[in-house]
């Protein structure tokens, strides 16, 4: 999960991520800080618990006007002004501006940037959240969570399959896509129209294909 503390009202406490180093869960703060308790199930289950409230609080961030001009103008003025200077030479006026201007510009831009990550990632996980029980449900299917899924999460579903019942969960959600959690749902939903039963398998007659 990326940091958006800023949303939740005990910033200081806002968990991250959650790893198991071996008889402790080790929880990563977005102060920097980590702390160490017992891995029991009942410890991870408080961990997730408190994350998916913390999740609940991820808000949508709307680009300010500010914003707004600086991605006018990176994709406009600065490609401009480096066509002028090229073609028309430089003076020293002329030179000073563009280099304020692409400074300023620089600075800004990074702004832009984190507020889509984090939006994108407040998308997934609100997504997740709606959807859970049934991302889950296809995650658990191995017939079906290999179908239009990326690399990454497919590899990730094989080994977290065999140790949860859960095997998408808040913490380890960052190795899922939202267009991975989407296509988890509709195979499983696909699936569940069809009336199929995943555990009977025949050795003849042609597989049935989700696209």
């Amino acid at each position: 999960m990326r940091d958006h503390s800023k949303s939740y009202d005990k910033a200081g406490k806002f968990i991250l991520s959650y790893e198991v180093i071996g008889d402790n869960l080790v929880a990563k703060l977005a102060s920097n800080e980590k702390f160490i308790v017992p891995f029991t199930k009942e410890n991870e289950q408080k961990l997730i618990d408190i994350m998916e409230k913390q999740a609940k609080e991820v808000k949508v961030n709307n680009v300010s006007l500010e914003d707004k001009f600086v991605e006018l103008a990176l994709t406009v003025a600065v490609p401009f002004m480096g066509y002028q200077t090229m073609h028309k030479g430089v003076d020293l006026l002329y030179l000073g501006v563009w280099t304020f201007v692409s400074a300023y510009l620089c600075v800004h831009s990074g702004n832009i940037i984190d507020t889509a990550m984090k939006n994108k990632d407040a998308e997934r996980i609100q997504y997740f959240l709606e959807n859970r029980d049934l991302i889950n449900e296809g995650a658990l299917k191995e017939n079906l969570r290999n179908l239009g899924l990326r690399r990454k999460a497919i590899k990730h579903l094989g080994y977290q399959a065999a140790l949860n019942e859960d095997p998408v969960t808040i913490n380890n959600l960052d190795n899922f896509s939202i267009n991975d959690l989407i296509k988890l749902k509709e195979n499983i939903e696909k699936y569940m129209a069809f009336g199929l039963d995943e555990d009977k398998k025949t050795e003849d007659g042609p597989k049935l294909e989700l696209k």
